[in-house]
């Protein structure tokens, strides 16, 4: 997180952009991603105690996440039936949130 907010400042010191108060607000979507991740990482610890199974899924799952969530598109290009599935993942409010902080300037 320190390097790409550091990336964007030269990026920004180099084209004379205007620092917006918004980008210092960036790191707040990546708290609540860092505890959902501490969570979903205790839950799968204490499973894969009594079920030696769960990390093999959990390989599989993280993948298929990762696939869902939209990051390099946006989320209008997914068809209106999918696109409540993708809104239910929340990595998908955790990039969207950042990517308005920091590129639309916006923390309504």
């Amino acid at each position: 997180m320190g390097f790409s907010l550091l990336a964007i400042l030269i990026v920004m010191v180099a084209s004379k952009t205007d620092f917006h108060w918004t980008l210092a607000l960036a790191w707040v979507p990546l708290l609540f991603l860092f505890l959902f991740c501490c969570g979903v990482g205790m839950i799968v610890s204490a499973l894969s105690v009594q079920f030696r199974d769960v990390q093999h899924l959990y390989n599989v799952l993280i993948l298929a996440w990762m696939y869902a969530t939209p990051i390099f598109y946006p989320i209008s290009a997914v068809p209106e039936e999918v696109r409540g599935l993708i809104e239910f993942n929340v990595s998908h409010h955790v990039f969207f949130e950042r990517t308005r902080l920091v590129w639309k300037n916006s923390w309504t």
